[in-house]
């Protein structure tokens, strides 16, 4: 970020290794007192992560800044910077603790403190807190700014009440406030979510009718409404007018595209308009990736999906957990073994490993699978034979075959649960018989290992 007070070597040091994400090199300049932050050095900090949606990393920092003596918060700005934060990553119940924080140590909220809190309230699909803090706002003096009646038309949107979203946009037009990009935005998002695709394009009419240019978001939210209504033809009608506009499409433009094709079942088209955005020169995020596997697990092709997974390592982007536990789960469910492990395989390289809950259909899946390479001859040297699209390029280097990750996940699982009773040693036990099953003799040694250490823990019983 643009620094405005101490630009010391320390300062840009400390600014520098937080920025890669390395918490513990940064964090460790303040605990030596090489450099201290500043309220406005945290404030600007956090500005920064909650606009790049870094949001793990700014809570890291929040969490941090409790041995810096800046939190709880001793201001209205780095109250509201907090409370930003915590309503993008959906913890309300956080983003509300530091309210009460701010009204406990005497800071008076402001009108952006409440817009943030009701944007926390919408993003977590809650339209009735949304307006009692509208309610407390206005009672506390407090008025009500665009923002605050488009965050309000937000989370009646997100909650499905569209006769509700256009009732706050009447009280917001007789106070004299005049609708935005932003709150035509939010009404069109209302009319789609409730699949009133013609009453969205009568609200995109009007929009430009009242002068009011659209941008990106408003396409967006708009070929998202055509998605969700299976019109497809459309969504590509919206996209083109973009242009018109004389605007350049971006990751959101582009993904709703491609989550449009995924509804209709599309895979085909969805493929074309990733690769379009690719020539385009706009880098997909996480969110593109997921629309675009989802498109092709919505017509059963799971290879090709797990093609595109294995496309995030190239990107070098990181998957969420939410969409790697979700594949696990239907790949176990669906007995698909080589699959499954492909996405373990992409965890293993983003340093990501699946929940302890999963850890035992993990290790019985991976023993079957184990035997069934070895029954048809598809294992050499430990890494999975390169024919019939066994894995994906980026995979192809690791030697590690599914007994090697089935070892790993054993002794990860039994460093979690080394002081209570171990849940999952018969799935080991299944491992064990694959090993053995694949003349694996030494493997089979490393696991039994592992059973007799939980032998020695008072487990046997699970066995």
């Amino acid at each position: 970020p643009g620094r405005s007070a101490d630009s010391s070597p320390e300062s840009m040091k400390f600014f520098r290794t937080l920025f890669q994400g390395d918490t513990a090199t940064a964090f460790a300049y303040v605990e030596k007192g090489s450099y201290k932050p500043s309220e406005s050095d945290l404030n600007e900090i956090l500005t920064v992560l909650c606009r790049a949606r870094r949001l793990t990393l700014a809570m890291s920092v929040i969490n941090e800044a409790h041995k810096w003596n800046l939190m709880p918060p001793t201001s209205v700005k780095t109250g509201t910077i907090v409370i930003d934060v915590y309503g993008k990553a959906r913890l309300l119940t956080r983003a509300f603790e530091t309210y009460e924080q701010m009204m406990n140590h005497g800071i008076e909220p402001n009108a952006i403190t409440y817009n943030a809190l009701i944007s926390a309230c919408a993003r977590s699909v809650n339209a009735q807190l949304a307006f009692r803090l509208f309610a407390v706002m206005r009672a506390r003096g407090v008025r009500a700014d665009k923002f605050t009646y488009g965050a309000l038309i937000d989370a009646c949107a997100k909650a499905g009440l569209v006769e509700h979203a256009f009732q706050i946009a009447n009280v917001m037009s007789r106070s004299g406030i005049e609708k935005d990009q932003t709150v035509y935005s939010a009404l069109i998002d209302a009319c789609g979510r409730c699949g009133a695709v013609n009453r969205a394009f009568l609200v995109f009419e009007e929009m430009k009718r009242a002068g009011v240019f659209p941008n990106l978001v408003t396409f967006a939210v708009l070929i998202d409404c055509c998605g969700d209504a299976l019109m497809p033809d459309l969504a590509f009608e919206v996209f083109r007018e973009i242009k018109h506009w004389n605007l350049k499409p971006n990751v959101i433009a582009y993904t709703s595209l491609i989550d449009a094709c995924a509804k209709y079942g599309w895979p085909e088209r969805a493929e074309l308009v990733f690769d379009d955005m690719i020539k385009s020169g706009i880098i997909p995020n996480d969110v593109t990736f997921g629309a675009l596997i989802d498109a092709w697990i919505r017509v059963d092709d799971y290879d090709r999906a797990l093609d595109v997974l294995e496309a995030m390592v190239k990107f070098q982007c990181r998957p969420s957990a939410r969409l790697l536990n979700a594949l696990i789960s239907l790949t176990h469910s669906g007995r698909l073994f080589k699959n499954m492990f492909r996405v373990l395989l992409v965890m293993q390289q983003f340093e990501m490993w699946p929940p302890a809950k999963n850890y035992a259909p993990i290790i019985e899946d991976l023993a079957i699978f184990s035997r069934e390479i070895a029954i048809s001859n598809q294992e050499s040297n430990g890494v999975l034979a390169e024919d019939e699209n066994t894995t994906g390029e980026s995979h192809r280097t690791l030697t590690m075959s599914p007994l090697d990750y089935g070892i790993w996940l054993s002794r990860l699982g039994l460093s979690n649960y080394v002081h209570e009773k171990f849940p999952f040693g018969s799935s080991i036990k299944h491992l064990a018989d694959a090993a053995e099953f694949c003349g694996e003799a030494e493997k089979a040694r490393e696991i039994h290992q592992i059973i007799e250490y939980c032998d020695g823990l008072g487990s046997a019983s699970t066995l």
